[in-house]
Order: C-alpha cells, then sequence, then structure tokens
C-alpha cells in the first residue's frame, strides 16, 4: 500500500499545451552572455517599443511624444481611435506569438501599447523623410533636431525593441494612402544608414584595425586557440612538443 502522501500527489496536466515557441516568432531577448560585456549597447535609451523595456522609468519621458505622434496619425488618416485600435485587436494574439516570452500585460494595455508604438515608428519616418519642403510639420519636436532623432532612430533598431512589421504594413494597408508613408513601409527595412552615430569613429577605427591582415590573423588564432584557458594550455603545450620534436630532428641530421 502506498503512503498516504503520493496518494494525494496530484499534478493537474493540461491535455494541450502552448509550444515553448510560436512559429510566428521573430523578435527575441538579447543572450545574457552579451549583455554581460555590454548591457548599455543593447538597451534602449530614450524610448521603448514594444514589451521588453515597456513601462521603465527611464523611458516614460517619450510616452507623452507617443500620444502626440498618434494625434498627427489620427489626424492624418482621418481615422478614430476606435478603428485602429480595432486592428491591433484583431491580430493581438499573432503579434504575443512573435515574441519569445510571455507577457504578464492586459489586452487593453497590450494593444495601447502596439497601437501607441506603430504609430509612432509610421509618423517619425514620415517627418524624416519627406523633403524639407513637404514637411508638414517644420517645428515638429523630434525632427527639428537632428541629434534626438539620430539617438531614437539608434533605439529603434535595437533587438529588443521591435515591433512585428506585419501589423506596420497592416495599419498602412487599411488607413494610409500617402505615397510617403507608403515608401516607408514598404522599404522600411532596405537602405538602413547611421550617417552621424556617435559610434561613427569607433566603428571606423575598428573597420582599419580588422583591414591589417596581422590583426585579423592574430584575433583568429585567439578566437580560434586561445579562447579560453583548456584551449590555450592545450595550445601551448602542443607547441612545446612541436618545438622538442623539430629541434630533434635537427640534432639528429647534425
Amino acid at each position: 500500500m502506498k503512503p498516504a502522501r503520493y496518494e494525494e500527489l496530484i499534478i493537474d496536466v493540461p491535455q494541450v499545451m502552448e509550444p515553448a515557441q510560436w512559429p510566428e516568432c521573430c523578435i527575441y531577448r538579447v543572450p545574457k552572455r552579451l549583455r554581460q560585456i555590454n548591457n548599455e549597447a543593447y538597451t534602449p535609451k530614450l524610448i521603448s517599443i514594444g514589451p521588453f523595456h515597456h513601462g521603465k522609468d527611464e523611458l516614460k519621458e517619450m510616452e507623452m511624444l507617443k500620444v502626440r505622434y498618434f494625434k498627427d496619425f489620427c489626424y492624418r488618416t482621418g481615422k478614430c481611435q476606435k478603428d485602429l485600435a480595432s486592428v491591433i485587436e484583431d491580430n493581438e494574439v499573432k503579434i504575443r506569438h512573435c515574441y519569445a516570452e510571455n507577457f504578464d500585460i492586459s489586452s487593453e494595455d497590450f494593444v495601447k501599447m502596439v497601437l501607441l508604438d506603430s504609430a509612432f515608428i509610421i509618423e517619425f519616418f514620415l517627418k524624416l523623410m519627406l523633403d524639407v519642403e513637404e514637411r508638414e510639420y517644420k517645428n515638429d519636436y523630434i525632427s527639428s533636431k537632428p541629434w534626438l532623432s539620430s539617438n531614437i532612430a539608434e533605439d529603434l533598431i535595437l533587438l529588443e525593441n521591435q515591433l512585428p512589421l506585419f501589423i506596420l504594413e497592416e495599419l498602412h494597408n487599411q488607413f494610409s494612402s500617402n505615397e510617403a508613408v507608403a515608401n516607408i513601409v514598404n522599404k522600411l527595412a532596405l537602405e538602413i544608414t547611421e550617417t552621424d552615430s556617435c559610434y561613427n569613429d569607433l566603428a571606423e577605427k575598428l573597420n582599419r584595425h580588422y583591414d591589417q591582415c596581422c590583426n585579423r590573423n592574430m584575433g583568429y588564432l585567439r578566437s580560434t586557440y586561445f579562447h579560453n584557458l583548456w584551449r590555450g594550455t592545450a595550445t601551448a603545450v602542443g607547441l612545446i612538443l612541436l618545438g622538442f620534436t623539430i629541434w630533434d630532428i635537427i640534432k639528429t641530421y647534425k
């Protein structure tokens, strides 16, 4: 007879369990190993996009600007908030599945977050890409400050600071007839360049360093034969044995 403590043990296992990762999954967190090397390189400085960094105190200042851009988006498309929100609501599950984590965010808050972030991205690129004479918002808070727009652009390319591209296309296809916006969304992932990043000088130095054959070969040797203590020790011992072998061969011929 089994002890009573085993008879009372019941594990409720659902018949249908969610997969560890959905097929739509395409947005991930930066691996911890990379973050340990340089955490700031993978963390947004000004604005959060998507759920990974949503609600952080240091990024809340830009939330009011998102609301302003959302109003611009509504005005330009001639649609009310309810119409725009319905697009996000209809795709909420699919959007959530695009992320490698589950988020404890209510449906209402999630829809609001995605809607504000989507509208911000579209309006941000619209205002930057229009020629000055065509720009309707010449006194726009961001586009009138090149340093600010550059820093925001750097945040928008971070791995953890993303929205699924399909939801931007969905909003555009349903509500936007502006040719400039069409070009932005259709070519959003093409020809993305950063001309005035604060990392330009560092990038140029790294490229010059890599272009030197000696530096490139030394880097290969380090990464291949000395990337940890054990591999480095084994390589050193192997070189010593090789040296003794060559010395013995030379002595033999003498």
